[in-house]
């Protein structure tokens, strides 16, 4: 990087104010790039982009009829295509990532096939009573439980799967467990790739503070590879992760009650005074722009106390 003219004035930090006009507006260029690609978009608009590149990709399939079945086959390929994405940095956010809306498809061939060891026509008769849309075969939007990687992160799980696949339970489904290590660990190349991605734009940035934040957002993730989350903005990004690589899986779209999620975190970061509430604003926006999600704040609880916190209020 060139060394800058002795009479150049040092750049200045962009304010929070300034963070959040920039990624707003990096988030109407996105929406009306994939406009001019797709015409129409008869759904909600959610944080997907156009990828930045060119991505190959092609899925491995398993099935005599040409097409991918099976946790194995699934992780494998679903994992293979999480590491082939390019990486995507905003140096004005304060997260890394973002999901494609024109990814490559992780399987091929029909969703269901009527071959007989896929045959479920013994749930028909239930399904025609209760009315019952099943889904079986197609995308659908689940709630992962968040407080198993708040406490274990992507090394912990990915050490779990492997314990159990030594010594695998009787009921358990072939390739059950080699598929969800396939996928935690492209994942984790992933993120990897974010990372070198973040440290080489900080080393190209003329804004010293822009450098800075790149810096630092390679540190967390780079750290977030392996470790569970310890601050509000690592928790951020850690539910920001969760929500690009399902959203790419198959459309999931369910986090859960987001400001109880978070509270633990806002409490020791502000006591500490590691955060305030304009910073943690910064954090709920760029996790809000990679993917709005369906979130749930305040209400009461089963016994009817009221669950609202200082954060619903951030995230409103």
């Amino acid at each position: 990087m060139a060394s800058p003219s002795p009479d150049a004035q040092p750049l200045a930090a962009p304010t929070y104010a300034e963070r959040l006009a920039s990624l707003v507006a990096t988030k109407q260029r996105h929406t009306t790039e994939k406009l001019r690609v797709y015409k129409a978009l008869d759904t909600d608009d959610h944080g997907s982009i156009l990828m930045p590149e060119l991505c190959t990709y092609t899925p491995v399939p398993n099935h005599p009829s040409g097409a991918c079945f099976g946790h194995k086959n699934i992780g494998e390929n679903f994992g293979a295509m999480l590491e082939a994405l390019p990486a995507y940095v905003d140096p004005m956010s304060s997260l890394l990532g973002a999901w494609y809306v024109d990814r490559p498809n992780y399987r091929v061939g029909p969703g269901w096939p009527p071959d007989p060891e896929f045959d479920y026509s013994h749930l028909h008769a239930d399904q025609k009573l209760y009315s019952i849309i099943s889904g079986i075969g197609g995308g659908q939007h689940f709630c992962p439980d968040l407080t198993i990687g708040f406490k274990l992160g992507w090394g912990g799980i990915l050490e779990q799967i492997r314990s159990y696949a030594a010594d695998p339970p009787a009921d358990a489904d072939p390739g059950f467990y080699e598929g969800h290590e396939a996928t935690v660990l492209g994942m984790q190349r992933w993120l990897r790739k974010h990372v070198e991605k973040a440290r080489a734009m900080a080393d190209e940035e003329p804004n010293p503070h822009l450098a800075a934040n790149l810096r630092q957002m390679a540190d967390m993730n780079e750290r977030l590879i392996d470790d569970p989350p310890r601050t509000f903005q690592e928790a951020c990004q850690w539910i920001a992760w969760v929500s690009i690589i399902t959203r790419m899986f198959n459309g999931a779209g369910g986090i859960g009650q987001l400001d109880e999620l978070l509270q633990p975190f806002y409490e020791s970061d502000t006591a500490r005074g590691i955060l305030d509430d304009e910073e943690a604003i910064l954090h709920l926006i760029s996790m809000f722009i990679i993917d709005t999600q369906y979130y749930q704040i305040g209400g009461p609880d089963a016994s009817g106390k009221d669950r609202t916190s200082c954060v619903s209020f951030l995230i409103l």
